[in-house]
């Protein structure tokens, strides 16, 4: 699922390789010809509490959620007054010391919302 524009995007899929389900986010922001771009990964943080907390997410009951990335980092998600929910992401580069970071956020509109939110939980569902 890629969400965003051609400027600010955040692409997020579940490729299995050799059995192993996990959650890849890439995002890419283009600004003034240059471009700045970032990977990262999840695996096996989508236990039942996180479902009952996305779940609650998905069903209105509760206004935002987070997803904890495997090097650090986050997916997080909050609904605003109008339905609509900010796509907020911290991605971070594995290597200590020089530790870098990429951060963005992309708005979905509140008519969008619902299907995000059901793209998102089929691609979650699918990498535990």
């Amino acid at each position: 699922m890629r969400i965003g524009d051609t400027e600010n995007f955040l692409l997020i899929e579940c490729p299995s390789k050799e059995g192993i389900a996990f959650l890849k986010l890439e995002a890419g922001v283009f600004h003034n010809d240059q471009q700045f771009a970032a990977t990262a990964w999840t695996c096996g943080s989508w236990d039942s509490g996180k479902r009952q907390n996305f779940g609650e997410f998905q069903d209105l009951k509760k206004a935002a959620f987070e997803l904890p990335l495997a090097a650090g980092g986050w997916l997080r998600l909050d609904r605003d007054h109008r339905g609509w929910v900010a796509v907020s992401y911290r991605i971070t580069g594995p290597r200590a010391p020089a530790k870098t970071a990429m951060e963005g956020e992309i708005w979905i509109e509140g008519e969008f919302a619902g299907e995000f939110c059901g793209e998102l939980r089929a691609l979650l569902d699918a990498a535990s």
